[in-house]
């Protein structure tokens, strides 16, 4: 894990990102993480609520099947 994603201590199948809200269509996200990585995420798969604010840090609870997808977690 990064030091953006964190476990979801309520939480087995889920982690925690930190980053900005980009833009959204009505099936994604695009996020960007502090160190300018940006990434998609189906937005089925993100199990928190979000503001579509730019300017600050948000906490997104992703599902940890689609993080190891995208690879911003190692599949064990």
């Amino acid at each position: 894990m990064t030091k953006f994603v964190t476990k979801d201590p309520n939480s087995q199948l889920a982690s925690i990102i930190k980053g900005y809200y980009i833009e959204e269509t009505s099936r994604s996200l695009l996020l960007r993480l502090p160190n300018s990585i940006s990434f998609w995420v189906p937005k089925r798969y993100v199990d928190s609520p979000f503001t579509s604010d730019k300017g600050i840090v948000q906490e997104f609870i992703i599902e940890n099947f689609i993080l190891k997808k995208i690879g911003l977690l190692s599949p064990r």
